[in-house]
Formats: C-alpha cells, sequence, structure tokens
C-alpha cells in the first residue's frame, strides 16, 4: 500500500475542486494508481473513508499555512529560551523516536492511521517532541507537513517505510484533533 499515492489523490481532487471542476466531473475521470491499475485498494478506501469523515485531509490551505508558520514560530521561542534545547538528550530522543517509526512500519500497510494502536503510536510520538518543547494543535500538523515537505525529512522516514509520511500527516492530524 503507497499512501504517498492516497494524499497525491487527495490533493489532485482538491485542485480541481478550487479550480471549478464540480465534483460531478471528477467522479468520472479516471483515476489511475501507479502501476497502470484503475483499482483502489480496500485499505486506501478505508483510508480516505475515515480520513473524510473527521475532515482531516480537506484542511483548508490557509490553515495549513497556519500550521507551518505555527512550527517555525514556536521552535524558533523555544531554541532561544533553551539554549538550542541543550536540554534535550537527543541519543534518547532519536531512540525513542526510532522504535515509534519501526511499531509503525512494522504493520502500516495494514493500520488505519485513526485506530487506537495508531493513535497511541501517535500519542508516544507527540510525548517525544514534547521533550524539545510543547508543541500546540497547529505546530503538531506543522510538524507533519514539514516530514512531507522537507526532502531530507521526507527520505529520512522512507527508510522505515515509504508511506510512514503520509500515513503520519494523517495521523498526526488526527491526534491534534481529538488531543490537542
Amino acid at each position: 500500500m503507497d499512501f504517498a499515492w492516497t494524499v497525491r489523490y487527495f490533493r489532485h481532487k482538491e485542485r480541481l475542486a478550487f479550480s471549478g471542476t464540480s465534483r460531478s466531473k471528477m467522479s468520472t475521470m479516471p483515476h489511475h494508481i501507479e502501476g497502470g491499475s484503475t483499482q483502489i485498494p480496500q485499505q486506501t478506501i478505508r483510508l480516505i473513508g475515515t480520513a473524510m469523515t473527521d475532515n482531516l485531509i480537506h484542511l483548508p490551505a490557509i490553515y495549513l499555512q497556519s500550521c507551518r508558520e505555527a512550527l517555525a514560530h514556536e521552535q524558533a521561542l523555544s531554541l532561544e529560551a533553551s539554549n538550542g534545547w541543550a536540554h534535550v538528550d537527543r541519543d534518547v530522543v532519536h531512540a525513542e523516536w526510532d522504535a515509534v517509526y519501526r511499531d509503525l512500519a512494522r504493520n502500516l500497510d495494514t493500520s488505519d492511521p485513526m485506530d487506537a494502536a495508531s493513535q497511541d503510536l501517535i500519542r508516544k510520538h507527540y510525548n517525544v517532541a514534547c521533550l524539545f518543547y510543547t508543541p500546540s494543535k497547529e505546530a503538531y500538523i506543522g510538524m507533519a507537513l514539514f516530514y512531507e515537505e522537507n526532502k531530507e525529512l521526507n527520505a529520512f522516514h522512507a527508510t522505515y517505510h515509504p508511506g510512514l509520511v503520509a500515513f503520519l500527516n494523517v495521523a498526526i492530524r488526527a491526534y491534534s484533533a481529538r488531543n490537542l
């Protein structure tokens, strides 16, 4: 399962929606998946249905931009106040995030980013982030966007599973909506 495909699929539909293309026209457009198949995998359908129910994929662009800005602002304040996060034991942080990413990757192809087990791992991920500073809801969503948009971090997460960043994006949005 390629969760990155799911995100690309929704971005394509969002671009069409915002460009004035009607929903009825969108539903008749071919939905090709990498490799030439036009059949949408069952896991993707489950992911799409769950995410759409919670309105987590179609967040307005202006809100997503505010999330990016919140991340940058909160990190800058924290870095300044903590002498570059001098209080953080980076070896411990990296080991804890490694454990979370390994656990997520192990069952990523059959997991739902909003189920209890996935959300428990995202809670652990958030708690590790809190070792640096306590991110707001928007900053935490901004972190998920940063993982996706930063080539180095995207490639790093892909070493665990090619779909990890897309999965984190949805799972972090769900966690943030429900808990922050």
